[in-house]
């Protein structure tokens, strides 16, 4: 008990830290709060969110590799989480590695069934080793769970086209461009 109030009190300071802008101590202190007591779920929470933090910018800067640590490192600690794995797959397709892609996936898919968001990643990595047929189905899903995400609807089109309907493909625009 007394290593997860701990444990706890080092994710306060850590988000004080966080807060006077020093990201970098704010990490290490949640990491040595995680190790001290690797259930506390405040620490690992806000370790998480942290690293992810870190793990967007370096995508976003094309840091990929960077990107994948810091994202492994997070499913360390929280293997269903959520981001790391949809951003572990993103990584792997874009890096052109689909036999780790579909095992973070499948991962993904078995945690998070009925989301619409792993559904069209798992239309999207279908449609990239020429699965078509099945891509098309799953943005379908998807898109009929979350009709509003317009990214749902332009890579349907996308699919549709490779498919050869483009008058399908032409008409899937349409929403997206509403």
């Amino acid at each position: 008990m007394e290593k997860s109030r701990s444990a706890t009190l080092k994710a306060v300071e850590a988000g004080i830290l966080r807060a006077r802008g020093d990201i970098g101590a704010a990490c290490k202190m949640l990491m040595d709060a995680t190790e001290q007591c690797p259930g506390n779920p405040v620490a690992r929470n806000f370790l998480a969110s942290y690293v992810r933090i870190s793990a967007d910018d370096m995508l976003r800067k094309n840091e990929v590799d960077q990107a994948a640590m810091q994202n492994q490192l997070i499913l360390q600690s929280k293997p269903d989480d959520f981001w790391s794995i949809y951003r572990m797959v993103e990584i792997s397709m874009r890096s052109n590695r689909p036999d780790i892609a579909v095992k973070y996936l499948e991962h993904g898919m078995k945690i998070y069934p009925s989301s619409p968001l792993f559904i069209a990643l798992r239309g999207k990595y279908r449609g990239s080793v020429n699965e078509l047929s099945a891509a098309i189905q799953d943005y379908q899903t998807a898109i009929s769970i979350l009709p509003e995400r317009e990214e749902f609807w332009s890579e349907y089109a996308v699919f549709l086209r490779m498919g050869g309907n483009e008058e399908a493909a032409k008409a899937a625009e349409k929403p997206a461009g509403q």
